[in-house]
């Protein structure tokens, strides 16, 4: 009987830590997931450190930035479709003191459908 019990008290808190489990993990899908389309890229680098991640549009006719931001290492940048068509993002790590040195070099192909949803076509690293 007693082992019974216990069985039963395992069971209960593995089913409690489960159900806490998917109820954070859907709160995090809905917190980070854009539902109006627009498209998030996060870079990590040490702002700290002096390091900055920019970037040039191919065609500000096709996505415009929304929001930047810094948040725990990681650069943050939103973007929002304005038009169908193809537009890529060349983004550049550099640090303060010397900005003219390339640290990485990240490429995102993003397209963006007829109602403004952008998708990712693609990423290149160098």
């Amino acid at each position: 009987m007693e082992v019974k019990k216990e069985v039963r008290k395992v069971m209960n808190t593995k089913f409690a830590i489960t159900v806490v489990a998917l109820v954070v993990m859907t709160g995090l899908c809905i917190l980070f997931w854009n539902t109006d389309g627009s498209y998030q890229v996060e870079l990590s680098a040490d702002k700290n450190e002096g390091y900055q991640w920019s970037y040039t549009l191919s065609d500000e006719k096709v996505i415009r930035e929304r929001q930047r931001y810094y948040a725990g290492g990681l650069f943050v940048f939103v973007f929002e479709g304005l038009k169908e068509g193809i537009a890529e993002v060349d983004f550049v790590l550099t640090k303060d003191d010397d900005p003219s040195q390339v640290y990485e070099r990240q490429t995102y192909k993003l397209r963006v459908n007829p109602d403004k949803r952008i998708i990712l076509s693609g990423i290149v690293k160098s």
